[in-house]
């Protein structure tokens, strides 16, 4: 966030240089062109300029007697979340320089015949246009990858200052171009309209974008575009600004081409991720405009985000009532249950409309405790935008519609094998105010799990890695291997005990291994050639009458990075099975489905009939517990705001009452 807001809003540089290293088994340093494929929003002056200036890294090294300098491979400008490929977005010429590693800062030898090719655009070690002077191997030091970035880095420099007016006056042409492009072709605007499902997150997502330096503009009356009319208070993001590229890379939807190493072969993968739509991601309904249109606007200094209130009765209330929907009813929860203020979960929203008159969808909240509320108002919605309403009806009055709730004591597993899905996920329960312990593998093992937790979380991590963890004689005796076969069953007795075993994407592998449950993942062993999606965008179902759920929209966009898809089978495969010497058949209820029409909205997918209509989210009944099966990333990267409900609610899933 600091270097966003000093780069793109305070000192506007013209080149940035992005330091990096790679595996050692190839080429000793990578410098720019990149990789195909090329993304359209990045100005191809920008190309030329990296051109110009790989090549001239490329040639110092090369004076210099540095062998192995690779260009065009590996690394490509598709994707925009990179410090470097930001950059491109907003007229700045990004370098990325990638060497060869050693052992942290241990020399390593390397035979030539150890030395291999990429799979994108090194197809073998050997010389080639783009790899014109091989390393023949050897001792590889730190003090060569210092050499290699030192002559990089004084060529750089040695380039800037010697062409400064030919960097500065390409960076004014291509803010310049991307204002007149905004004002001769479409899309001519984004629009965010104020009719929100979450208006909190859909200020959150505007917010983010000018602090990226877009242009944000509100709308002061009503107006038409592209013969619909909007309201005053909607939101425009206008294309004709410096800053297009990015906008517009952030709002529209990828399309992803499809690539194969040959013809007929495997896809080749891209190199990170294939879409990355920012409203779909944060579940936020936006409209592009594809006509020039007029209206009454004000520019913003600041993205207001809503403040939550009271909202009190003429006369004295029995109690509030919060509707389902927004991402910060979750910090509201934490802080009722952090001050001890009791509160319920409507369950039943027929039976409480027939008390109270009022629509409320399912999972919204009553809270009874009114004298409380009143007095904690200021510190329950500090820096939140619920609104609490109140309401004549006591708690006798509305109860058979409710379920009751207590705080869940929830853990988090963090392996040694270091998760980054396992900080995303902190990252996110941190944001959003939840109570939680780190969980590791020694208190797994030890078992009693039900004893001190209601709810675990598994993040996206594989079975292997749970089970096996770190190889002997690779660290610390503490921090080798990993769960084994002992965690395994307290796993299964934690979920027996009663326990929620959440399980997102890979980890949902392991209780459909080693649990017998009656679900199976139907890609995991399909070969790339018939079902391959990375890092893209699907279209989701969602049963929002489920408590894993509420205050869900229906339909919902998902993040899947080489995630899981679903099915049910009649029973586990051995029939019944023996818990503690009753007979289960583990009934499962599907929560989430992929889209049976349209499935992708961003990105690439390679066999989508494999997944269609296939489940997406299960909740399985294992004993007095259940497992819920989350087969794609809710919470990938602290970004799809628009998906992090259904890991909430899955946590809270686990202490709500009886639900018929």
């Amino acid at each position: 966030r600091l270097e966003t807001k000093v780069i793109y809003n305070e000192w506007f540089p013209n080149i940035i240089y992005d330091i990096h290293q790679m595996g050692n088994s190839r080429a000793r340093f990578f410098v720019p062109p990149f990789f195909d494929p090329k993304n359209p929003n990045v100005h191809p002056l920008n190309d030329h300029m990296m051109m110009i200036i790989g090549g001239h890294i490329a040639a110092e090294l090369t004076r210099e007697g540095k062998k192995g300098i690779l260009n065009s491979a590996m690394y490509d400008n598709w994707w925009q979340g990179g410090f470097r490929t930001s950059a491109y977005r907003h007229n700045i010429t990004g370098i990325l320089t990638e060497a060869a590693s050693v052992l942290i800062a241990s020399p390593i030898f390397q035979r030539k015949s150890e030395l291999r090719g990429s799979t994108r655009g090194m197809p073998d070690y050997a010389i080639a246009t783009n790899f014109p002077d091989p390393w023949p191997g050897g001792w590889w030091r730190l003090r060569d990858i210092v050499d290699y970035e030192k002559i990089a880095c004084m060529s750089l420099f040695t380039l800037a200052a010697r062409y400064h007016d030919l960097f500065i006056s390409n960076k004014i042409k291509l803010g310049r171009d991307s204002i007149e492009r905004g004002k001769t072709e479409p899309p001519f605007a984004w629009l965010v309209p104020p009719d929100q499902h979450d208006a909190r997150t859909a200020a959150e997502m505007l917010s983010i974008l000018h602090a990226t330096g877009v242009e944000v503009h509100q709308a002061e009356d009503e107006f038409l575009a592209d013969s619909v009319r909007y309201p005053a208070g909607t939101y425009i993001l206008y294309c004709s600004q410096p800053y297009r590229s990015h906008l517009n890379d952030m709002m529209e939807r990828q399309v992803y081409p499809n690539r194969s190493y040959y013809q007929g072969g495997p896809p080749e993968a891209p190199y990170d991720m294939a879409g990355w739509t920012l409203p779909l991601q944060m579940g936020v309904r936006s409209v592009s405009v594809y006509q020039p249109f007029e209206s009454q606007v004000k520019k913003l200094d600041v993205v207001t985000l809503p403040q939550g209130k009271i909202i009190e009765l003429p006369q004295k209330a029995g109690g509030y009532v919060l509707k389902a929907g927004s991402n910060d009813n979750y910090r509201l929860i934490n802080r009722l249950f952090k001050a001890s203020i009791d509160f319920q979960i409507i369950s039943f929203p027929d039976q409480w409309k027939e008390k109270t008159g009022m629509e409320m969808p399912y999972g919204s909240l009553f809270i009874p405790d009114m004298n409380n509320v009143s007095k904690a108002a200021l510190q329950l919605l500090e820096g939140i935008s619920t609104s609490l309403t109140g309401i004549q009806q006591a708690s006798s009055q509305v109860k058979a519609a409710c379920s009751n709730i207590s705080a869940p004591r929830l853990g988090l597993y963090q392996p040694w094998t270091a998760s980054i899905d396992e900080g995303w996920t902190r990252l996110v329960l941190d944001n959003f105010e939840f109570e939680y312990t780190s969980l590791h593998n020694a208190e797994i093992r030890a078992g009693n799990l039900k004893n001190r937790y209601d709810c675990l979380i598994l993040p996206s991590v594989s079975s292997g890695s749970i089970i096996k963890g770190r190889a002997v004689d690779t660290t610390e005796p503490q921090y080798v291997g990993g769960i084994g076969s002992e965690g395994i069953i307290m796993l299964q007795n934690f979920v027996q005990d009663g326990g929620t075993l959440i399980c997102i994407d890979n980890s949902c592998n392991l209780p459909i291994k080693y649990f017998n449950i009656p679900v199976r993942n139907v890609i995991s062993n399909k070969a790339s050639k018939e079902f391959f999606c990375p890092g893209s965008i699907l279209r989701i179902w969602v049963d929002n009458k489920h408590p894993v759920g509420y205050g869900v929209q229906q339909w919902i966009s998902g993040y899947f990075a080489r995630s899981q898809a679903f099915e049910l089978i009649e029973e586990s495969k051995s029939g019944n099975n023996n818990l503690r010497g009753t007979v289960v058949r583990f009934p499962a209820r599907v929560v989430a489905r992929y889209s049976d029409t349209v499935l992708l909205e961003s990105g690439w997918i390679r066999g989508k009939e494999h997944i269609v209509d296939k489940p997406a989210i299960v909740e399985v009944q294992y004993g007095r517990g259940k497992i819920i099966l989350i087969g794609f990333r809710v919470q990938h990267r602290g970004q799809s705001h628009g998906t992090f409900r259904l890991l909430f609610n899955a946590i809270l899933y686990s202490t709500i009452g009886p639900i018929s």
